[in-house]
């Protein structure tokens, strides 16, 4: 019997992705949103500012994916008491609650929790953020590890998922005949969100606690994704015209020198292989394409 999984985030890319398989694979969910009059059997309301008594989490819950938060490294910085509002005190609030019902977590956590100086950084290398939303990460991930919770942490890079971010407005320009300007000192490790999706099914039907990583094998500038796009659509290298991002224009932590983790844990445990950087950016941009 697969247990049931509660997704916390319906609406964001990582929850969607998580509740589209879980429904075409019939494993038992149920999801959370923020937003009124859309409940149903499989949506409950629940707002990580609100006090936890009133939420209604199903008696037959046995693991909890926390997919929500305020993310983003500007939406952190610039919005402080809120951001930690959410991404601290009412996660804390929430795995509490969580775990007083004895529900495991599965927390999701990101690469910024370290200060991007080193490149595949191991699980138990002590974190160092420099960045505002690492930092409010890091404090769930201490609090996790310090109360030995029936807890996992996944920590990723750069998430790609077709017709999102940049690689779909770059593709939508380019199509357009408009010329793209991405920088060259801004760097991504890339994974896709199949990779996201068939990790956390392995961690909610398997009996593991601790960090996991996830991460493309290497590091790329937002520039080399530019130009491999403009080559797979046939167009000339003059649609790219590359700049370099002003680190003062910028949130702390948005121009690391490395953003790749070391997966080694994931590989052995899990049988989950991280994948050419090339062959995520083609996945995406084929996916795109056909959308």
């Amino acid at each position: 019997m697969k247990p049931m999984v509660l997704i916390v985030g319906r609406e964001s890319l990582i929850g969607e992705s998580l509740i589209s398989f879980c429904k075409k694979s019939e494993h038992p969910f149920v999801a959370t949103t923020r937003r009124n009059g859309q409940f149903n059997d499989t949506t409950i309301y629940l707002d990580l500012t609100d006090d936890p008594c009133p939420w209604r989490i199903p008696a037959a819950v046995e693991c909890a994916v926390l997919c929500t938060g305020v993310t983003g490294l500007a939406a952190c910085e610039n919005n402080q008491v809120l951001s930690h509002s959410v991404n601290v005190d009412g996660m804390v609030r929430l795995i509490e609650h969580l775990q007083n019902r004895g529900i495991k977590i599965i927390y999701l956590s990101t690469s910024q929790v370290f200060d991007g100086n080193n490149s595949c950084v191991a699980t138990d290398r002590p974190q160092n953020p420099t960045s505002v939303y690492g930092l409010q990460k890091t404090m769930v991930e201490k609090y996790l590890m310090a109360e030995e919770k029936n807890a996992v942490i996944v920590r990723m890079t750069k998430v790609l998922h077709p017709g999102t971010g940049r690689v779909g407005e770059w593709i939508k320009a380019l199509q357009q005949n408009k010329t793209i300007t991405p920088f060259l000192n801004m760097v991504l490790s890339p994974i896709h969100m199949d990779q996201v999706v068939n990790t956390l099914i392995k961690l909610i039907e398997g009996e593991y606690s601790g960090i996991f990583h996830l991460s493309g094998e290497k590091d790329i500038s937002y520039a080399d994704m530019g130009y491999y796009l403009v080559s797979r659509l046939g167009l000339s290298p003059e649609m790219v015209s590359t700049i370099s991002a002003d680190p003062s224009l910028l949130a702390k932590g948005a121009l690391p020198k490395h953003t790749t983790l070391d997966t080694t844990r994931t590989r052995h445990e899990l049988k989950i292989e991280a994948r050419s950087i090339w062959h995520v950016i083609d996945q995406v941009f084929q996916e795109t394409l056909h959308l």
